[in-house]
């Protein structure tokens, strides 16, 4: 059976995929690297491995980033989701591994909307020169519909102060969110 190849579609270099793949939805991007065993929907984002770089999804968003099968690691890599102008609506970040030093993994700006958190694994590291709040996951301001499941994370941090999750009302020390963040579904997160 041939592959089905879809419309805006970016292949990275020494990408592999397998014959299980049959079809790589239209508007998606396979990592330098990745390995693909099984169908990709319409506007995912399959990570081999990333190293030193941040991604940003902008307001409009809507995008589905995950692992390839033999890895999905982020080195020193932060997802940002949205800009806080727009909503990053439908947005699901799972079964990537982030490796971080001095660095946060993923953060939530206000107006986002159904963001999924799910599966994935940080071992994150901040010692006594980072000099701010050390967090895996953080919400600013008011975002709606956020699912925070089934993560591990383990941190170990000289940082003043130290989450795993912070769901916050502040956009930064000084400047308060439009409102609270609403709709939370947070579970079965392993935090060390």
């Amino acid at each position: 059976t041939p592959l089905e190849i879809g419309g805006d579609v970016w292949i990275g270099a020494r990408a592999i995929i397998l014959p299980g793949c049959k079809r790589i939805g239209a508007h998606s991007i396979i990592g330098a690297g990745a390995v693909v065993t099984k169908d990709v929907p319409d506007y995912a984002l399959v990570i081999g491995t990333l190293n030193n770089k941040d991604l940003v999804i902008a307001s409009g968003s809507n995008i589905n980033v995950t692992a390839s099968e033999n890895g999905g690691i982020i080195n020193n890599g932060t997802i940002t989701i949205g800009d806080g102008a727009g909503s990053a609506g439908s947005v699901i970040v799972s079964d990537l591994i982030f490796t971080n030093t001095n660095k946060n993994a993923i953060v939530v700006n206000q107006y986002s909307t159904k963001v999924t958190i799910d599966g994935n694994n940080f071992d994150l590291t901040y010692d006594d020169t980072y000099a701010t709040n050390a967090i895996a996951i953080l919400t600013l301001g008011f975002v709606d519909e956020t699912t925070i499941v089934n993560n591990v994370i383990n941190m170990e941090s000289a940082a003043s102060y130290t989450y795993g999750i912070d769901l916050a009302y502040y956009l930064d020390w000084y400047t308060a969110g439009d409102a609270n963040g609403q709709n939370f579904n947070v579970a079965n997160n392993d935090i060390n």
